[in-house]
């Protein structure tokens, strides 16, 4: 039983020297940006992804509005995803829109706003190589 005992507090000890390292690391996944009036900011950028953006717009004075859009690459097309208030989900552009790669872009407020944002990504697509 002592054996037990001396298992269990390495444990303990070990669980309370990695906390702060666990949830340091999902703090990394949220961001913000700042976007003034007459500004387009990039909000978020992709290669070969696929999955969600996940925004919250705020002023000073309470939840915000802001214009959103695609830019797809290789060709450079916009996407307009209109103007969003509060929270917004976007889809990540993928091979069925023509897109290997984007760029969400948020402009068109009316006084300083943040957007907050995460994403829910994996990889798109994915080749082996044999040897």
């Amino acid at each position: 039983m002592k054996y037990a005992l001396k298992l269990s507090r390495r444990a303990a000890l070990g669980a309370v020297a990695v906390a702060p390292f666990c949830s340091s690391a999902r703090a990394v996944d949220f961001q913000v940006v700042e976007v003034q009036p007459g500004q387009n900011v990039d909000v978020f950028f992709q290669i070969n992804l696929s999955g969600k953006v996940y925004t919250r717009i705020e002023t000073r004075n309470g939840p915000g509005c802001a214009n959103f859009w695609w830019i797809l690459w290789p060709f450079g097309n916009i996407r307009e995803l209109g103007k969003q208030c509060g929270f917004a989900d976007f889809e990540i552009p993928g091979l069925f829109d023509f897109s290997v790669s984007s760029k969400l872009r948020a402009g068109g407020v009316s006084e300083l706003t943040k957007v907050g944002f995460a994403a829910d990504a994996q990889v798109a697509r994915s080749i082996t190589i044999e040897w």
